[in-house]
């Protein structure tokens, strides 16, 4: 029988470890500079971005209503707090918000390097780092203004504090992940559910595993104060408009479930990490290795915790992004199975090449244009230069009918399109009076074609394209043809 925790990826000094992760970080770091100066995008852009901006400038706090409702959207505000404390010190910039994100994804970066070297040699922990730097998931969060990365690194700690019952450590980690948003209650099932189990085939320590029940869901108390203090002055627990797009439907829940399952286990080159996981503990079975309890328990908690947070996000709106933490726990499953595998020690360093190389073919290969991939970037840079060209003052007074994400960023300033001043004021609702017609393939792509193809009643004078990324301006021609724009009582 094999015993684990003593193979190649052991044989690592804990300094030759350390400063090869320093490298993998400095040189992360290097390939994210070009990222650090854009404007923001989606969510940041209209969001957080700006809740950051207004909580630094009123002051950083973690109360409900600290700054207005269609900033919070009922969210807590650990992130905004961070976020408000970090602009009050080094300014709110575009380069100080996305190197405040940086910082937080290089903390994860390092936790899952430390968790990893601590319970499955240093190897594994590297391996774990070099396969998360090149997830596009992660590469594109990873500088912006988002709260899943801080959501993933509490969770992680409080995974890590659970497993070694370091019970004060696992209190501020949870209770900082429920205050960082909502999906973090799911730790509580999981880890409920998972001494639950211990409790069926340990039945003679029944009151030790209610009192671990008892620690496990105290920080939900913290959780439970905020959405009261949320209720006493909003007067409503979570975001009304947010509950419209939750559906507790099964079918609605098996289809959100199915995307979940494909885009984790599949897409962006992580089916590699499947295939690993599989076929290492297929390996690990037919040696009959023995796993020490940390172990056991890490590969045992993390599997349930994925379960539950998949059932959780599967009644609520589809984002890639909501399920950074599972890509996190499945990269060090599969880092911690080869490590385990006691696979000899060329195997181990063909493994840094073989894992990350799908995913970082996907990377260079496929940018896509989403939040979770690294052609968001282009998006951002056609939406830089439909701006520009929307504010001229040539322009700037016609009319326009664009989508939700563009009227955005060129009406408020603090999104990092526009300078202050050049905000736009004529934009419409109806498509039909308006002289310019703004539309993007990253939002709404199907409109976007219809007016390409709508020869008759629209020229095309700006077309701005990088990779997936296409942003369209359309001029009416009857409105061009007529010398007079609508009046201002009809906009």
């Amino acid at each position: 029988m094999y015993t684990a925790h003593t193979g190649p990826s052991n044989t690592l000094k804990p300094m030759h470890a350390h400063l090869l992760f320093a490298l993998i970080a400095v040189v992360f770091v290097c390939v994210k500079i070009p990222y650090m100066q854009l404007p923001y995008y989606w969510d940041e852009a209209w969001v957080y971005a700006p809740a950051i901006q207004e909580m630094a400038a009123a002051g950083p706090s973690l109360a409900p209503d600290a700054i207005p409702a269609e900033l919070t959207r009922g969210h807590p505000l650990l992130f905004h707090f961070t976020g408000a404390v970090w602009a009050s010190i080094f300014g709110k910039s575009l380069l100080s918000l996305h190197t405040f994100a940086l910082v937080i994804s290089l903390l994860l970066l390092f936790t899952v390097y430390r968790v990893l070297g601590k319970w499955f040699g240093a190897g594994s922990g590297l391996l774990a780092v070099v396969v998360l730097c090149v997830q596009p998931l992660f590469f594109a969060q990873s500088v912006l203004v988002l709260p899943e990365v801080m959501l993933s690194l509490f969770l992680l700690l409080a995974l890590e504090n659970y497993i070694s019952q370091k019970w004060v450590w696992y209190w501020l980690a949870a209770s900082a992940a429920v205050l960082t948003k909502e999906t973090g209650v799911a730790l509580f099932a999981a880890l409920s559910l998972h001494r639950l189990v211990l409790l069926i085939y340990q039945k003679e320590e029944v009151k030790r595993h209610l009192l671990i029940l008892a620690k496990i869901n105290f920080p939900f108390l913290v959780f439970a104060g905020f959405l009261m203090w949320q209720k006493a002055v909003r007067g409503w627990m979570f975001f009304p408009y947010h509950l419209d797009l939750m559906h507790i439907d099964f079918d609605f829940m098996i289809y959100q479930l199915g995307k979940y399952l494909r885009f984790v286990f599949i897409y962006q080159g992580r089916n590699i990490l499947l295939f690993t996981l599989i076929g290492m503990w297929v390996w690990i079975f037919i040696r009959r290795t023995s796993l020490n309890r940390f172990q056991w328990a890490w590969f045992i908690v993390a599997g349930i915790f994925t379960l539950v947070y998949f059932m959780l996000s599967s009644v609520n709106f589809y984002s890639g992004r909501y399920v950074l933490i599972i890509a996190v726990l499945l990269t060090m499953a599969a880092a911690a199975c080869v490590s385990v595998a006691g696979i000899k020690k060329w195997m181990l360093f063909a493994c840094f090449i073989v894992l990350p190389a799908p995913s970082l073919i996907n990377l260079i290969t496929y940018p896509g244009k989403e939040d979770n991939e690294r052609g968001y970037a282009d998006a951002v840079e056609v939406m830089q230069h439909a701006s520009r060209w929307l504010v001229k003052a040539e322009h700037r007074d016609k009319t326009l009918y664009t989508s939700f994400l563009i009227e955005n960023i060129l009406t408020d300033a603090r999104q990092g399109y526009i300078a202050p001043g050049e905000e736009r004021k004529y934009i419409t609702s109806n498509r039909a009076e308006a002289r310019y017609i703004a539309l993007s393939s990253f939002e709404s792509g199907d409109d976007m074609n219809l007016l390409i193809a709508d020869t008759t009643q629209f020229t095309i004078v700006q077309k701005f394209e990088k990779n997936h990324a296409l942003l369209i301006i359309a001029e009416n021609k009857a409105l061009a043809a007529s010398t007079q724009n609508p009046s201002p009582e009809n906009r």
